[in-house]
């Protein structure tokens, strides 16, 4: 061994191994048919890796191997989560506006003295049955005070008498 020193290497920013690397364009597209974008409806672990990556050579065990392998990628399966919540926000939005027209409509309908008495009435009975509302539900409420062995007692009391 000679006297030389080993070279000081030191590491640059961002240049670690597999790190802030984004997905491909591969595992954008397993993502997204795994939630079901650009789909019918979402595809199973399995038919989203067989539709993206070429499987003609490998067994299907290997398939579901690989595909779950991909599904658990972190950056692939953080990026599903997100796609799902985007989807679900969308949702929630689109059934909040749906909402909103119902109630104007329906409020548009019931006070406009051009319609006929049946058509208001039933417009504001639909406005006073929608969630929130409740105008024309009964709603029971049953308190029961007893605690377990109560009614275990009575039960069994119940069930003697019946047998005897």
């Amino acid at each position: 061994m000679s006297g030389k020193k080993p070279p000081k290497l030191t590491l640059v920013k961002g240049q670690e191994k597999g790190k802030d690397r984004a997905l491909t364009a591969k595992q954008s597209s397993f993502c997204e048919s795994i939630v079901g974008i650009n789909e019918d409806e979402p595809l199973t672990i399995v038919d989203a890796y067989r539709k993206h990556y070429s499987t003609e050579n490998m067994s299907i065990d290997a398939q579901y191997v690989e595909s779950s392998r991909l599904f658990n990628h972190p950056k692939c399966s953080l990026r599903i989560e997100q796609l799902r919540n985007e989807i679900e926000k969308r949702n929630i939005a689109r059934n909040q506006s749906r909402k909103e027209r119902v109630i104007f409509n329906l409020e548009s309908l019931a006070y406009d003295n051009t319609n006929t008495g049946h058509t208001r009435v039933k417009s504001l009975e639909l406005l006073g049955r929608m969630a929130g509302v409740d105008l024309f539900r009964d709603n029971h409420v049953i308190e029961d005070n007893r605690n377990a062995q109560d009614i275990k007692t009575e039960l069994e009391k119940k069930i003697k008498s019946l047998l005897s």
